[in-house]
């Protein structure tokens, strides 16, 4: 199967956003697992605002929310 230039782009894209998201959610993991859990939630929040409309970023930052139970989930999940 041969993929057009397009495609691999596209592809690339959505690995590249997984893997940031991913990271972001590692990251925050390994500051809540150090007793940082504020350290956590600004990570994700920053990333968020940094990040513009990123798909990994806001999920991590919702997942994280309703983990917690954080009635801000359900916004966080709406933006992606």
């Amino acid at each position: 199967m041969r993929f057009s230039q397009p495609m691999f782009l596209a592809l690339s894209f959505v690995s590249t956003l997984t893997l940031l998201g991913q990271d972001l959610g590692t990251q925050a993991w390994q500051l809540k697992q150090r007793g940082e859990p504020h350290g956590a939630r600004e990570l994700l929040e920053n990333a968020v605002k940094n990040s513009g409309e990123s798909i990994a970023a806001w999920k991590a930052y919702a997942e994280f929310l309703d983990r917690h139970g954080d009635i801000g989930a359900r916004k966080a999940y709406e933006k992606f």
